[in-house]
């Protein structure tokens, strides 16, 4: 369902012992599988996903009613938007890059309530626009983030996602907008749609009660959030890096994500973390005590050693006393945690590394054995006990 493109192009071909050959020859009839769907289904967050990748896939074949429109991108070079019109479309713009589907949920191509029903599928076709939206992805590979690329690049990232965001909506208006026949002025329906007054507002009462309805924006309130995990740009002091990029020094703040194996720091625990999807430990995992008080740290590393069950891990504390460390696996909505089995320093209870003294300005390096490979994102969380 992540592949198709690559699949239907003829870059990607998987043979399966004893079952499927999946090809550009043989995806649709797949796809169209109602035994293989019904499975799918049962997938938890996956229903009805055969079906929309089979009009992705319709989408791609550029036949009867699909309209292909492409454009030059000052930051992502020639990109390409097809669009298929029909009833029953989910509504939906795919994003692809190098044939894998990145993410349906691109900013400015979320909410489709003025078009007709459609699928569209968008590609970057330049190398240099493929290598910038790779620079942009999470280690999931399931959104753009323009934050994550280095400090001169990030403005152009942010350029290119509105840009092509507002290309790919305006070829939607050519192609899936509603036409509107006539305009009625429903005049036994202004009770119901009156512009509400907010009382101190300063605005006039019967702004035009027989003119158009008004939609006024209002700000939303947003929470600040402190920052008890500082980055800055020290490495190892006597441990080799695993080669994944670091964070910036000049932004401050509570991750320190790398890319593959490396790791991600935080000061403050993790109220929302739960156990392995999989059911590691009878499903309970283990999260940090919700009394926790942080313990923030910076430089944080987790390097993946042979056995991939075992990461070395290193940070600088930022104040002195003793810690409780618990492992995560990063997500880009949650972070699920890691039941740590071994540690060369202080002792595992129920899942994390217990009776660590920590040092404010001194790195700690120590390695851990977890349950079972791991070879993702880990993100360390630090409370003071």
């Amino acid at each position: 369902m992540n592949f198709f493109g690559a699949i239907k192009s003829g870059e990607l071909e998987i043979t399966i012992e004893n079952g499927h050959v999946i090809n550009a020859v043989t995806l649709e009839t797949l796809l169209g599988d109602a035994s293989l769907a019904k499975v799918a289904d049962e997938q938890e967050g996956e229903t009805g996903r055969f079906q929309t990748v089979l009009s992705y896939l319709r989408a791609l074949d550029e036949g009867d009613g699909v309209a292909l429109e492409i454009t030059e991108n000052s930051n992502l070079g020639q990109c390409q938007v097809r669009i298929l019109v029909g009833e029953n479309l989910p509504k939906k713009v795919a994003v692809l890059r190098n044939g894998m589907l990145i993410t349906e949920n691109m900013p400015r191509l979320k909410r489709f309530g003025e078009f007709k029903d459609f699928v569209a599928v968008l590609e970057c076709t330049s190398t240099k626009g493929q290598a910038l939206l790779r620079g942009m992805e999470p280690p999931r590979h399931d959104a753009f983030e323009p934050d994550r690329l280095p400090p001169d690049r990030r403005q152009s990232g942010k350029t290119a996602l509105r840009e092509i965001g507002d290309w790919v909506r305006q070829m939607l208006r050519r192609h899936a907008q509603d036409e509107i026949s006539e305009v009625t002025n429903l005049d036994e329906m202004a009770e119901y749609f009156g512009d509400d007054e907010e009382e101190g507002d300063g605005r006039k009462k019967d702004e035009n009660p027989d003119g158009d309805i008004i939609i006024r924006a209002r700000p939303v309130k947003t929470k600040s959030r402190p920052t008890s995990y500082v980055r800055n740009s020290d490495a190892f002091d006597d441990q080799e890096d695993d080669g994944a990029e670091g964070p910036s020094a000049s932004e401050p703040s509570g991750e320190n994500e790398g890319a593959g194996t490396d790791g991600t720091g935080s000061g403050a625990h993790n109220e929302s973390s739960g156990g392995d999807a999989a059911g590691t430990d009878g499903g309970q995992g283990v999260a940090p005590h919700a009394s926790a008080v942080s313990a923030p740290v910076r430089d944080v590393r987790a390097v993946l050693l042979e056995d991939r069950t075992r990461r070395r891990i290193a940070f600088t504390p930022m104040t002195t006393g003793n810690a409780r460390v618990h492992l995560q696996d990063s997500g880009a909505d949650t972070n699920r945690a890691l039941r740590v089995i071994g540690t060369t320093k202080g002792n595992v209870k129920e899942g994390a590394v217990e009776g660590l003294t920590l040092v404010a300005g001194k790195r700690i390096i120590f390695d851990v054995q977890l349950d079972g490979e791991f070879v993702g994102t880990v993100r360390i969380v630090t409370d003071a006990v």
